[in-house]
């Protein structure tokens, strides 16, 4: 490809480029793209306040030792309810290390059955489903929070085209990767 006053040039023989498709495609995406990646900031926990009535008389009150480890145990002082703050991991039985491993594992592309079984060797016996539910449920959590991100990207971008067969229609699948940043 080559870059010429009146646009992109390319030297293969096909009238209507798909390289010259992926470059407008890539000038359109650098676009939209901001200069300045935001910065997440991840929120303090707010333990002031019991998140049912809104009270802030909340006070520590002991330590729960469960079979994924000990927790910190909360008391609500107007309403007597005791509660402990696993933040992302409510109601989970099992400890949030294993949850992220096996969501982990899952995203690598492992099945849930050899993630299951990976789990009970090291003493986490679980199902199958289970590792599909913990996939489901954090790929719609991870989902929101990758459309929060805008990359930096640079200047240079490789390409690369897939015909894919889609019910019987042919598909061009383009795959572009930044050289600097590899997004």
């Amino acid at each position: 490809m080559i870059q010429t006053e009146s646009g992109w040039v390319c030297s293969c023989p096909v009238v209507c480029c798909k390289h010259a498709h992926v470059i407008e495609i890539s000038k359109r995406m650098r676009e939209a793209v901001q200069e300045e990646v935001p910065k997440t900031i991840i929120k303090q926990v707010d333990l002031t306040k019991y998140k049912r009535c809104k009270s802030p008389n909340v006070v520590k009150q002991g330590i729960r030792r469960l079979k994924r480890g000990p927790v910190q145990g909360y008391k609500c002082k107007d309403c007597n309810k005791r509660f402990t703050h696993n933040l992302g991991f409510e109601k989970k039985h099992v400890a949030p290390e294993q949850i992220t491993q096996a969501v982990d594992l899952l995203f690598s592309g492992l099945s849930s059955r050899k993630i299951a079984k990976s789990l009970e060797m090291t003493g986490f016996k679980i199902s199958c489903k289970t590792v599909q539910n913990w996939g489901k449920e954090y790929a719609e959590i991870m989902e929101r929070f990758a459309d929060t991100i805008k990359p930096q990207v640079g200047e240079a971008w490789r390409t690369d085209e897939l015909y894919l067969k889609i019910k019987g229609n042919r598909k061009y699948l383009f795959a572009m990767l930044d050289s600097e940043t590899r997004f």
